[in-house]
């Protein structure tokens, strides 16, 4: 195998294991991929490309609206000390939420969870089944009171019949929304639905999920699925097991419950055009969903009582989510099925060294500090066999020269001989690979780190020496225009790791055979290839790749003079 040969399937073995230790993306369930026609009849304005009514044969637009018209508002507004919405009364709706302790990339505006902006559509509308129904989305309802934490709309639907929502916000649980349901006059079936895309953080590598807390009598695990094209626009849930569900993105989600509500049954709305799946990827990049999964519950409403919905639409904090326990919302917070605890132990490490020294970027280094003692043994017997392979192999190369000069004209006995010879005389040039191997141990470290980096809000927007957020890149400064690979800005740490790496290798044991040389020298391209594949990576995962490289020159040092003392190399 030539040099180029062994440099190819050296990329090729750590792309490879990246994905073997990744967690790959769950699989959507079954009915919710794109198994409809390759366009779709829809349209695809504001709430428009979906069905009016999720059940039974109404909501077709020529469907007649009662006369009762009501005066169109869009500025009420509803606050907690936590989130503010901003609501219409064009379907008794949500237009926009803002999360009032958080903020954008900028540091200045606040969060915006959804909007029409964010092509999110309205929230918490409700769709009426039955024949002879006005589209209740579409239509303005009347507003029956008014105040800072509640609103009450109501719509008349002919005769004595009308439907009221009432939306409520509270200070006990400023996160929480109170949505009530109330059929007055004849039994009606709805369905009450999310947003039709969430806030997406265009710098993430977390794409959004649906999902959905299932249980009988208690909750008892979650679902997720991606965001992905509906079959025929629609997709009704035959299982009643679904104690709350809707959208999530890497660091916030919005999540319907019905409280008390035996037989609600999950339904999503969406698209199923490919048109919309090929334009996925672009709105992404910009910081919207690709793809509208509009999730809601479809529910019985009677005249007997009011129907009630529990809605969380806030970010995926542990902490804050530890109080909802009893409804499974914990579990909003995740890690991946693979390296989910090295993510939880590593959360719990960096939480301990901020609490007890007040920075997070402390914290890493401190974090980088236990990995590097934990690693030390291992490093120092890879150094050691490295140390000692090299110098048996330092004096085994002139009886290779020789069976090299024996057999220059039959170069694969020259190399079986050479087998031989190491083998008798115990020698295992793979020892001499070892850097390389060590980089394969601290895989699944580095890769626990990205989804640490990417997946804990806790992390978010917190600054570092000149570093505004360790969970972006460093940004030290911007070129003004897009560079192909390297982005609009220069980052400074990506930079740095890789001098201190070549540093780091520069003083690693060097071989004698040129087989070895070869190989690492590949190591040295690998090294700054690394640098490329990193350099938009997250600035904290950077910051321990830097303090992890600075700790390796001063643990080589250590290290050789530790085999010193023993007699493993010359003093």
């Amino acid at each position: 195998m030539d040099d180029k040969s062994r440099f190819i399937l050296a990329i090729v073995l750590c792309v490879g294991i990246f994905f073997i230790f990744s967690p790959p993306p769950k699989k959507p369930s079954p009915g919710t991929g794109g198994e409809g026609p390759g366009k779709s009849e829809q349209t695809t304005g504001g709430d428009r490309d979906v069905p009016v009514v999720p059940t039974g044969d109404a909501g077709d637009p020529s469907v007649s609206i009662p006369d009762a018209q009501f005066e169109r508002n869009d500025s009420l507004v509803l606050s907690s000390s936590k989130v503010q919405l901003i609501m219409t009364t064009e379907g008794a709706s949500v237009s926009e939420v803002i999360l009032t302790d958080y903020h954008e990339n900028d540091f200045e505006t606040k969060l915006v969870l959804m909007s029409e902006a964010l092509e999110g559509g309205r929230a918490l509308t409700l769709h009426l089944s039955g024949s002879g129904v006005p589209p209740l989305d579409r239509v303005d309802w009347q507003v029956v009171k008014l105040d800072a934490t509640e609103v009450v709309f109501r719509y008349p639907l002919g005769g004595t019949d009308e439907i009221r929502k009432t939306i409520a916000v509270s200070e006990d649980d400023p996160y929480l929304l109170r949505v009530e349901v109330e059929v007055v006059g004849a039994d009606r079936d709805y369905a009450l639905f999310g947003p039709r895309k969430l806030r997406f953080d265009h710098d993430s590598r977390q794409i959004n999920h649906a999902v959905a807390g299932l249980g009988g009598a208690e909750f008892e695990s979650v679902e997720r699925e991606e965001v992905a094209l509906v079959p025929r626009g629609r997709l009704e849930d035959p299982r009643t097991n679904v104690r709350w569900a809707g959208l999530e993105s890497n660091y916030f989600a919005f999540v319907i419950r019905p409280v008390d509500l035996p037989g609600t049954q999950r339904i999503v709305l969406g698209s199923y055009d490919e048109l919309v799946s090929d334009g996925a990827g672009a709105k992404n990049k910009v910081g919207i969903q690709g793809i509208p999964f509009k999730v809601g519950f479809a529910a019985k409403g009677t005249a007997a009582s009011k129907q009630t919905f529990e809605v969380f639409l806030g970010p995926k904090d542990p902490t804050l989510l530890a109080a909802y326990e009893d409804r499974g919302y914990p579990e909003l917070v995740y890690y991946g099925d693979y390296l989910g605890g090295l993510v939880r132990l590593f959360l719990m490490l960096l939480r301990f060294f901020e609490g007890f020294i007040g920075s997070w970027g402390i914290a890493i280094v401190c974090l980088t500090f236990v990995v590097k003692l934990l690693l030390h043994p291992i490093n120092k017997r890879n150094q050691g066999m490295m140390q000692r392979q090299s110098i048996k192999m330092k004096d085994l190369q002139p009886k290779m020269d020789k069976i090299k000069a024996q057999h220059k004209n039959d170069p694969a006995r020259a190399t079986r001989e050479i087998q031989v010879l190491m083998k008798d005389e115990n020698v295992n040039p793979i020892a001499l690979f070892g850097g390389c191997l060590l980089i394969f141990l601290q895989l699944p470290i580095w890769i626990g780190l990205i989804s640490t980096f990417t997946l804990a809000i806790e992390l978010r927007h917190q600054p570092f020496l000149y570093i505004s957020d360790l969970t972006q890149a460093d940004h030290l400064f911007g070129f003004g225009f897009s560079i192909p690979v390297l982005g609009p800005y220069f980052n400074l740490l990506p930079i740095l790791y890789v001098i201190l790496t070549l540093v780091n290798q520069k003083m690693m044991p060097k071989s004698a055979d040129p087989q070895m040389q070869s190989q690492q020298k590949m190591m040295t391209i690998m090294m700054v290839a690394f640098g490329f594949i990193f350099y938009s990576f997250s600035s904290g995962l950077l910051v321990y790749f830097i303090t992890s490289a600075a700790l390796g020159i001063v643990e080589q040092r250590i290290i050789r003079a530790e085999l010193k003392r023993e007699g493993v190399i010359p003093a």
